[in-house]
């Protein structure tokens, strides 16, 4: 038993979970409506912690981040995908489905990636960041939690990509072990589902709170099909630059499907409205333009960084400065 975080006990051996908005108030030998964290006899066992994950070697800009430690690599920590057997390898009805594949086959991965093994590849492959990667916030806060506490103690940065959909408490305890976070944002305008509107709202507040934490942060937004991507653009943009600061970068994305339209200047349509509403550094992935990737001096105008999600091509940043006109240029550069 793994006995979560962030809940208190309550009369009759009940527990109250303080993890998500949710707050779900749970009963002995219940779970809470994420199914997996659950009531053991008056403790909140996070019975999930660990498992179904995996790790590998990305380059910084393949977890969402461009303005922090650009071209170096990270160690991804998110869930696995359980591979398909080859019907070569199923000898017969009888063979058990967990007898099929080898987990080591599916690059470094393990039955629980506790977070010493994190550790442990990390140093193995010299690598000085970890990111984790939209990993499942109920049943994996407590391992974020452990995990990035250990990197942190080991000297090396953690990064947190995720909806940001917890409570003020529980942002508050991972904000003390990490060190950038990507911060993905809703996109539909179904401002009247609660629902909807719930997730729009936590998502801001992780990125304000963050924010205010000296975390290095950067926003997501991807754009959903049948959305009013315009209005939703300007008014993400008006809030990122009102509530914290015109430098957070905003990262857009539209559905593969809906880029393929007739309509390939929608990407430059929705970035110079990102600008227009204040902020300096916008992204478009999933664009006909290469160079929506790039990130250009906001006084001078000229190339600074040119990258694709694979890596960096060039870097004309100097000490956190434009080369060419010496503005400085917010974000983590080394």
């Amino acid at each position: 038993m793994k006995e979560a975080l962030q809940y208190s006990k309550e009369e009759n051996g009940m527990v109250h979970c303080h993890v998500c908005p949710k707050e779900c108030l749970i009963g002995s030998g219940d779970r809470g409506l994420c199914l997996v964290r659950n009531n053991k006899e008056g403790k909140l066992d996070a019975h999930e912690y660990g498992k179904n994950l995996a790790a590998e070697t990305l380059n910084i800009e393949q977890a969402g981040l461009f303005h922090y430690l650009p071209g170096k690599r990270c160690l991804s920590v998110n869930v696995r995908e359980q591979p398909k057997p080859k019907p070569s390898l199923i000898k017969g009805p009888k063979q058990r489905v967990e007898d099929r594949y080898n987990p080591s086959q599916i690059g470094k991965a393990y039955a629980e990636l506790m977070p010493v093994h994190v550790i442990e590849r990390a140093y193995a492959e010299d690598l000085q960041t970890i990111a984790f990667l939209k990993l499942p916030q109920t049943s994996q806060y407590e391992y974020v939690i452990d995990a990035a506490r250990l990197t942190s103690q080991e000297g090396l940065r953690s990064a947190l990509i995720t909806d940001g959909y917890l409570t003020q408490s529980a942002l508050a305890g991972i904000a003390q072990h990490i060190d950038a976070a990507v911060i993905i944002i809703p996109s539909n305008d179904e401002g009247t589902v609660p629902s909807a509107q719930s997730a729009l709202n936590s998502s801001l507040k992780a990125l304000k709170f963050f924010s205010s934490q000296n975390i290095w942060v950067e926003a997501a937004l991807p754009l959903r099909q049948g959305a009013d991507s315009h209005a939703i653009v300007q008014q993400i943009s008006q809030w990122i630059v009102k509530s914290i600061n015109k430098n957070v970068p905003l990262h857009l994305s539209l559905p593969l499907q809906q880029r393929n339209r007739k309509n390939p200047d929608e990407s430059v349509s929705l970035m110079e409205l990102a600008r227009k509403s204040g902020l300096n550094n916008i992204y478009f992935h999933n664009s006909h333009n290469d160079k929506a990737l790039y990130t250009y001096c906001w006084s001078c105008k000229k190339l600074l960084v040119a990258r694709t999600v694979f890596g960096i091509l060039s870097n004309n940043i100097r000490n956190g400065r434009c080369a060419y006109c010496r503005q400085d240029i917010p974000g983590v550069w080394k």
